[in-house]
């Protein structure tokens, strides 16, 4: 059996307030532990400065300015500390290669713009895995 949502933390990576605001409304509502990141580089500062517990899932805009979700997938999965996190990518790319990447780091993909729904039912699939 999976985690129950107070056991689960999740990260949200969202260069755009508004949509970290939303997912974290989302995500708090059905009583999760959620913390967002306006960039991949404050998310790292923050497990290494703030010594922050890893999430259990991450979920991850590819456009952003200064370091896009995919170059932040790759350092996810090149430190052993995020072996057993969850990722999901949320974002309004959906070309083959956009598509092929996501799957490459076998994460899940959320279409924007997005219903409260989907978000949910990747968080819950993730946590019967």
């Amino acid at each position: 059996m999976g985690k129950t949502p107070e056991e689960t933390t999740i990260a949200v990576i969202d260069d755009s307030p508004t949509v970290c605001k939303i997912v974290e409304s989302i995500l708090r509502r059905e009583r999760y532990k959620v913390f967002t990141y306006f960039s991949g580089k404050a998310f790292f500062e923050a497990i290494d400065v703030h010594q922050i517990n890893i999430p259990d899932i991450i979920l991850l805009d590819i456009i952003m300015p200064d370091e896009d979700g995919f170059s932040v997938a790759q350092r996810l999965k090149n430190n052993n500390t995020f072996m057993y996190t969850k990722l999901a990518f949320i974002t309004s790319r959906n070309g083959f290669m956009d598509r092929a990447r996501i799957r490459h780091f076998r994460a899940k993909h959320i279409l924007k713009p997005f219903k409260p729904g989907d978000i949910l039912a990747v968080i819950k699939e993730f946590n019967n895995e």
